[in-house]
């Protein structure tokens, strides 16, 4: 004789194990997930404020009148690449802007330091006597033109701007090059004198006339023979 065992189970008893390796599987997936994120998180953070601090620190130099300092933008996304590459530019900005400061300071020292040496020169030279009097009106014609050019060189230095940007307007003249040579050079005549040096070749100097900015060519000369003369044994 044949017995049957029937065995019968509820659905939901049916589906536990899987049911409980499922959600075990979704708690461990989910862990992962969320420890891969605050992994990426952070180091996402990191990257971004790395070179935000760079950006603090090269802009603490550059208010410290130090503009050397340049950011690395090799490790940093696109976006703050952009904002790098703009403080940088600022940098090279603010750099060439200093050189040229200290450049017209320089300059401004330069030009005006000889005239009035010049002009003192001579005024001393009449007033003690050194000058005979015959002399004295061609030395004070000089005094006067370097007082004259003194002003024009103040105008300039305060043009130095416009010459930056690339505005200056050029006063063209026509003049000749030979005059400008010999009345600059007797400016400086006390002090080839104190110095005995000789001057030669002005006699075979060609009289070469140009249409030019005098005062800029007058200017030209002016530091050429100055060096010259400060220069020559």
């Amino acid at each position: 004789m044949t017995h049957y065992v029937i065995v019968i189970q509820t659905e939901t008893n049916a589906f536990l194990p899987y049911t409980t390796e499922f959600l075990r599987i979704m708690i461990f997936a989910s862990i992962i997930a969320v420890s891969i994120s605050c992994l990426l998180s952070l180091v996402i953070s990191f990257r971004m404020v790395r070179p935000l601090k760079r950006i603090n620190e090269a802009t603490k130099h550059y208010a410290g009148g130090d503009f050397s300092a340049r950011i690395n933008t090799s490790d940093v996304y696109k976006e703050l690449g952009q904002l790098v590459d703009s403080v940088n530019k600022m940098a090279d900005s603010l750099s060439v802007l200093e050189e040229s400061r200290s450049s017209f300071i320089a300059n401004v020292s330069h030009e005006l330091k000889t005239p009035m040496t010049i002009i003192s020169g001579f005024i001393d030279g009449i007033l003690d006597g050194t000058v005979s009097e015959e002399d004295q009106k061609r030395y004070l014609t000089i005094v006067s033109d370097e007082v004259k050019r003194l002003s024009r060189l103040v105008v300039a230095m305060l043009n130095m701007s416009k010459i930056e940007a690339g505005k200056l307007t050029l006063n063209k003249s026509t003049f000749s090059v030979r005059d400008i040579f010999i009345k600059t050079l007797l400016g400086f005549e006390k002090l080839i004198d104190e110095k005995n040096i000789r001057i030669d070749g002005f006699d075979t100097m060609e009289n070469v006339t140009v249409a030019a900015d005098e005062t800029l060519i007058n200017q030209i000369i002016y530091n050429l023979l100055d060096n010259a003369v400060k220069f020559t044994p």
